[in-house]
């Protein structure tokens, strides 16, 4: 683990997160969320997919919170409506489930919607879709829910709470671990490094200017 930190292991598993597409990318997404749920000593379960997941991608027992996470095969310039769909057609349908056939415990609290969204930002959200439409499922199943729409950034920000050793583990899971650079000097040394330099060269300096009592060596001295 020579020069390395946290957030080299971060970086690493960010950046193939984001080069992952359709169920591997939920897979992985999947691993990240349940070692952190560990981490905060909660329940993640995730249902198998290939037995067909009733719209959820994964849940928080305790917290009756939900996950849905969307990697298009390829991203399209329609990404903005693909999302909107995308939402709709899952947290509809997972309401549906929960309310009227008893699906997943007592009922949501909170849908998270996860997309990679790869080098994009999120598209904007002018029009307040995301909002209105779960307004209009509040209405109809007389419940109140937050949700929230992200991309791997959500994923970033929990990496940064966890402890080093879940992101070794992490990166050799999602075998990332193999591609980074254990050798390179981590951006944290760097600046320490450089700190230290620049002290020694500023004391140096100083000390040459306050020590006035030194011989002069003529320049016939000095070639001999």
């Amino acid at each position: 683990m020579s020069g390395m930190d946290k957030y080299d292991y971060i970086e690493a598993i960010v950046l193939e997160l984001k080069s992952t597409t359709d169920i591997n990318f939920q897979v992985k997404v999947g691993e990240i969320l349940k070692r952190y749920y560990t981490f905060c000593n909660k329940t993640y379960e995730m249902p198998n997919s290939s037995g067909g997941d009733d719209k959820n991608d994964g849940w928080v027992v305790e917290d009756q919170l939900f996950y849905q996470i969307y990697s298009p095969q390829q991203m399209k310039n329609s990404l903005r409506k693909d999302m909107q769909s995308k939402f709709s057609e899952d947290f509809s349908k997972l309401l549906d489930l929960i309310y009227t056939h008893g699906k997943w415990g007592k009922g949501l609290k909170k849908f998270v919607f996860i997309v990679n969204t790869i080098d994009r930002n999120l598209p904007h959200d002018s029009e307040r879709y995301y909002k209105l439409e779960c307004e209009k499922l509040e209405k109809k199943y007389g419940e109140k829910f937050e949700y929230e729409v992200t991309n791997v950034a959500y994923i970033r920000d929990i990496l940064e709470i966890m402890e080093i050793n879940d992101l070794i583990s992490l990166s050799t899971i999602l075998r990332v671990r193999s591609i980074i650079d254990h050798n390179a000097i981590s951006a944290k040394m760097m600046y320490e490094v450089i700190d230290v330099l620049s002290g020694m060269v500023q004391e140096k300096i100083f000390s040459n200017e306050t020590n006035k009592s030194y011989d002069r060596i003529s320049s016939e001295k000095k070639l001999v």
